[in-house]
């Protein structure tokens, strides 16, 4: 389904699905505002690759050479070696369930604008399902945070 001025329609070639907007968006804030799920939380945890680390042992040997006080040298060679044996941390996103649910969550929000755009950035998808002779119609809810409260 894609949104256009007063609803959401179908683009599949044979399909005249319309939608309007009130309709989905009175279905989606129903179904939210009774959500007892846990809000998934992203969390970027940045790696490290000791590379301030090794700089800093690098100047601390340049200051042992200008001061002449070349005893420290082996003892600064030896962490320059470890710090650059050290394997390299990646930078990666880690979820987890907050602490609150989804229906507080939604109903903390300011407005349409922001509760799209929740919808949105976690991937949530309103589709529409006919019976067989096209008289009946149903709406399905794909929230992907239902999967990661259940992992």
């Amino acid at each position: 389904m894609y949104k256009t001025g007063t609803g959401y329609y179908c683009r599949v070639k044979g399909c005249s699905t319309f939608v309007t907007l009130d309709v989905a968006d009175v279905f989606v804030s129903n179904l939210m505002a009774r959500d007892t799920h846990r809000d998934v939380i992203e969390t970027v945890i940045s790696g490290h690759n000791h590379d301030e680390e090794i700089a800093e042992v690098k100047r601390d040997m340049g200051e042992a050479v200008q001061s002449e006080d070349f005893a420290r040298l082996a003892d600064l060679k030896t962490e320059l070696d470890r710090l650059r044996s050290l394997p390299a941390v990646p930078t990666r996103v880690a979820k987890a369930l907050s602490d609150v649910t989804v229906a507080d969550m939604w109903a903390g929000m300011a407005d349409g604008a922001e509760r799209r755009q929740y919808l949105l950035d976690r991937g949530a998808k309103l589709t529409v399902e006919y019976s067989d002779d096209e008289t009946a119609r149903r709406f399905v809810f794909d929230a992907p945070w239902h999967e990661v409260a259940a992992a």
